[in-house]
């Protein structure tokens, strides 16, 4: 899993800062997020995360990211949950695809993986990881260790202003046809259970002794939906 953004600098970071503080629920939520993760920070990418799902259930750019530093944590089960919903509310998150795809392999489930890794490459097929990762959960391999966790880093120094774009912003979204996403992903009744319960919005809160993952993996089970059950995933 390569690192989720380049790292920002003190400005960028203090802009950022500024904006979740007016507004947690908004966008800058996933930006600060985003960037916390590139400084070697997920576990205050999760506390982001997990404010901006209390403020608003259904950002799920904010959950995109809590998925992603459960995973850079290694938090296999708990990405995997975070990931799941996400892909089932939107299937155009690319990179959630992918890294959804990464964690069961992780998780030795390598058939469900492959057709999470089908889609991904599908929504771009020049992301050069998603091939090798589809490749390998057909041949049955596992992928690279993932990475250690790292150690948090000082942001860049300032260079002037840089172009922002989508860099800490929401992930781009790239349209797919009804007949890519039903081949990628084939319907599969889900299971009863646990997932079933989180995906139809069970209430986890966060509260003041609540911090970090916890708390995160807490908050994001608010925000279930029913849409795209049809998923091949339990």
């Amino acid at each position: 899993m390569p690192p989720s953004t380049r790292r920002p600098t003190s400005e960028e970071l203090e802009e950022l800062t500024a904006a979740f503080d007016r507004e947690p629920g908004g966008e800058a939520a996933s930006g600060l997020a985003r960037a916390y993760l590139a400084l070697g920070r997920p576990r205050d990418a999760l506390d982001v995360g997990a404010k901006a799902l209390r403020e608003r259930p259904d950002n799920i750019g904010a959950r995109a990211l809590v998925g992603e530093a459960f995973a850079v944590l290694h938090e296999w089960d708990r990405a995997k949950d975070e990931l799941l919903k996400v892909v089932k509310v939107d299937r155009r998150r690319q990179r959630a695809a992918r890294l959804l795809g990464e964690v069961l392999m992780r998780r030795d489930d390598y058939q469900r993986a492959l057709p999470v890794l089908q889609h991904a490459y599908q929504l771009d097929p020049e992301d050069r990881e998603a091939k090798v990762l589809l490749e390998r959960a057909q041949a049955g391999q596992p992928p690279d260790p993932p990475a250690a966790i790292s150690r948090p880093i000082a942001p860049a120094p300032s260079a002037g202003k840089a172009p922002r774009g989508d860099v800490f912003g929401e992930e781009p979204t790239r349209q797919v046809g009804p007949a890519e996403v039903a081949e990628a992903m084939r319907a599969e009744p889900d299971a009863p259970g646990a997932e079933r319960s989180a995906a139809a919005g069970s209430t986890g809160s966060i509260g003041p002794d609540s911090g970090g993952a916890k708390g995160a993996a807490g908050n994001a089970s608010q925000c279930g939906s029913e849409r795209g059950d049809d998923l091949p995933l339990v």
